[in-house]
């Protein structure tokens, strides 16, 4: 994986990792802008986690509202161990996840029995535990999961999660460490630039492009794109957020109705199912749809996404 600049966040990261394979743990939040590389990082410590067991969990918009979705999709893998926990946690983990009919659990035991659980899957090999978008999971989730990172010691787990700079307030992941990402410098900024233009760019353009992304990564990348499509024009430019968002929308436009609601599909599905998409494409489409379908939604067909977040302006 290529990362530009990024070397003090690099280099926090394997420690991270390196002190948890001597047994101890470690926690940061990721915090800045979108497209300024939370996910690239986070997918940086997910490639150097050797000898690690991983657990990721993304931030679903659509899930918000409902409490402990985040969580239990963190724990599915673990819960068959729940009946190792004491009485008392095991009882408000699995009324917090409906798994049994009794009063609202005790968030502090919810929070007890995920740190207990978490250390038990520990104990036999390093755990790094991954939450991207964390601006997106329940409240009750990121309580949880910023009370489990608070009370980590010698327990052999990273908890690492992404956050966008202004959409969660610092109240859930209070003392917690923290790295604030910026721009990318503009010799790696252009760097970046030109490894994606063919023949080179003006420099003109160039240093017009650095300035109005501020080094944002993903910025960059869509308009170095719109450098090489010819399509970056002179004259007043459109806000950074309103550009790139346009980019996005008018490729998405530019599709087949049966490609767009494959997608419009697939982003309004959490579970990264191929086959549940196909299914749901089928009953959206007309049947001389469907083969097409099957092809476009097939493991390995389905575009990168954001899962379970609906981009503004797609529709079939």
């Amino acid at each position: 994986m290529l990362l530009y600049d990024r070397g003090t966040e690099r280099a926090a990261l394997d420690g991270l990792l390196g002190r948890a394979r001597e047994g101890l743990s470690g926690v940061v939040v990721l915090r800045g802008g979108a497209g300024i590389g939370k996910t690239a990082l986070l997918e940086y410590a997910v490639a150097r986690a050797s000898g690690f067991r991983v657990s990721q969990v993304a931030g679903v918009e659509v899930e918000q509202e409902l409490g402990f979705a985040g969580l239990h999709r963190l724990l599915l893998p673990f819960l068959s161990r729940r009946g190792r926990l004491p009485a008392p946690q095991r009882d408000a983990l699995e009324t917090a996840f409906g798994m049994s009919e009794a009063p609202p659990p005790d968030r502090f035991l919810v929070g007890l029995a995920a740190l207990t659980l978490l250390a038990d899957v520990a104990a036999e090999q390093p755990l790094l535990i991954v939450c991207d978008d964390a601006q997106w999971v329940d409240r009750e989730s990121l309580d949880v999961l910023a009370f489990v990172s608070r009370r980590l010691h010698a327990d052999a787990i990273v908890m690492l999660f992404g956050v966008r700079e202004a959409d969660v307030p610092r109240t859930p992941f209070g003392a917690l460490p923290e790295l604030e990402l910026a721009g990318l410098p503009d010799p790696d900024a252009l760097a970046l630039l030109t490894a994606r233009v063919d023949g080179g760019i003006d420099r003109v353009v160039a240093r017009r492009i650095l300035t109005e992304t501020a080094g944002n990564p993903l910025a960059i990348r869509e308009l170095a794109r719109s450098v090489a499509a010819g399509e970056l024009t002179e004259g007043e430019p459109l806000p950074l957020d309103r550009r790139v968002e346009a980019r996005f929308l008018a490729q998405v436009r530019g599709l087949p109705p049966l490609v767009r609601t494959v997608l419009l599909t697939a982003a309004a599905d959490p579970t990264g199912d191929a086959d549940l998409v196909r299914r749901a494409v089928q009953r959206l489409r007309p049947a001389t749809d469907d083969e097409r379908a099957r092809r476009v939604s097939r493991p390995g067909g389905l575009p990168a996404t954001r899962r379970g977040t609906l981009p503004a302006g797609l529709h079939p």
